[in-house]
């Protein structure tokens, strides 16, 4: 049981640890303009098995994750607990 919980926890940590997820859209915007990087969108949800399944099989890639945070600010917004506006749909500049 020790066993199981602590591969949980090492898998659950690996998406904190790669990436420091922002969920604030104007805060991400801002770090992404100092940096002259874009900022990479991922919203997802409470008990949503898709979402589970892209970090299962995309984000636990290390040559996509050395490719986000090479290239963008990450942020993560969950519709069940951050307000999402439709600014966060505009694309600026590409």
């Amino acid at each position: 049981m020790k066993f199981i919980l602590l591969q949980f926890i090492f898998v659950a940590s690996l998406y904190s640890y790669e990436l420091n997820w922002l969920n604030n859209y104007d805060e991400a915007l801002l770090l992404a303009k100092k940096e002259n990087k874009y900022v990479y969108v991922f919203i997802g949800a409470d008990n949503c098995r898709f979402c589970e399944r892209f970090k299962d099989l995309t984000l636990s890639k290390k040559e996509v994750m050395d490719t986000l945070k090479k290239d963008y600010i990450p942020l993560y917004l969950n519709r069940d607990k951050h307000k999402i506006t439709r600014k966060c749909f505009v694309t600026q500049g590409v």
